[in-house]
């Protein structure tokens, strides 16, 4: 993780980014609408490009750790890990399952 950082300088030039063009867009209603329709279910298309580049970067790098480290795992290791993660995505799909409060 210390060679590893997650790239905030990119992170934050992203988040300027955003933020100018939603003030930007602000007072036209109908831009406004696209924006934050984009924004919640197209959000990949609108970061900017530099930080798109370096979260796929940093995704490969943990891919690569997790690899390494399920190849030095023994056979016991590897069949907890499996129930563990079986039982987590349970727990998820039955909280996604919950009708919302609201």
């Amino acid at each position: 993780c210390d060679s590893n950082l997650f790239p905030i300088k990119e992170q934050v030039l992203n988040r300027h980014k955003l933020s100018r063009e939603f003030l930007e867009f602000f007072p036209d209603k109908e831009k406004r609408k696209n924006f934050v329709h984009q924004l919640f279910y197209d959000y990949d298309s609108i970061r900017e490009p530099s930080y798109r580049k370096a979260l796929k970067e940093d995704k490969q790098k943990y891919f690569e750790l997790i690899a390494v480290i399920l190849n030095k795992m023994t056979a016991k290791q590897k069949k907890h890990l499996s129930e563990t993660l079986k039982a987590r995505a349970e727990e998820i799909g039955k909280s996604s399952d919950k009708k919302p409060l609201m």
